[in-house]
């Protein structure tokens, strides 16, 4: 049952989530300003919940080592600017 709410949650917009970890990933070490210039018109649509599932996917499937608390930084600093 959990697996299918997931996968409901996850299968409309999940291109976008991953899309914004990805660029949240590639440029953790590098400029965030660009970083910040490319999520600035993303930001205003993500739900949070959503989001939060997703960094699971993505740690998953790209063996990454994203957090929830580092991916909230981050999209609080695009709001901020």
């Amino acid at each position: 049952m959990i697996q299918i709410h997931n996968q409901n949650i996850l299968k409309g917009d999940d291109n976008d989530y991953l899309y914004i970890l990805n660029l949240i990933w590639n440029t953790k070490l590098n400029d965030k300003h660009e970083l910040v210039y490319k999520l600035k018109p993303l930001v205003n649509d993500i739900n949070k919940l959503t989001m939060d599932k997703q960094i699971k996917v993505y740690n998953y499937y790209y063996n990454k080592t994203l957090t929830k608390k580092y991916v909230n930084k981050i999209l609080k600093e695009v709001n901020a600017s």
